[in-house]
């Protein structure tokens, strides 16, 4: 099913993601894997060099250019996260991020998916 409303949404986080990955952890292989519900998109970027991310945070004034990633995809996202792969010596990692398509109320007062 095409969820539209996701789109936009589900390509800033993406690239959001994306950058990260290449800038801060230079693997020389990202892949980016998408699983797409009746309801739910959940895309997952892959590295093979596993950092510590920053937490998401508000950029000063002065960091205006950089540094608003993981604020845009908690601001979109409906969940996200990092799994680590490796055990206790993490090998490579994948950030995560879930996109819902929003509810909206009906007539009756059920809540019933927001579908085109």
């Amino acid at each position: 099913m095409q969820q539209p409303s996701l789109v936009e949404p589900g390509t800033l986080c993406m690239s959001e993601v994306v950058t990260n990955a290449i800038r801060h952890t230079r693997s020389p292989r990202i892949a980016i894997d998408v699983s797409i519900g009746d309801e739910r998109v959940l895309v997952r970027v892959h590295d093979n060099r596993p950092c510590p991310l920053p937490a998401p945070k508000q950029p000063r004034h002065e960091e205006f250019e950089h540094g608003r990633g993981l604020a845009l995809v908690e601001a979109h996202a409906a969940r996200w996260g990092v799994t680590f792969f490796g055990g206790l010596s993490p090998r490579s990692k994948a950030v995560w991020f879930e996109l819902r398509v929003a509810a909206e109320v009906g007539d009756s007062g059920a809540i019933r998916p927001n579908l085109p």
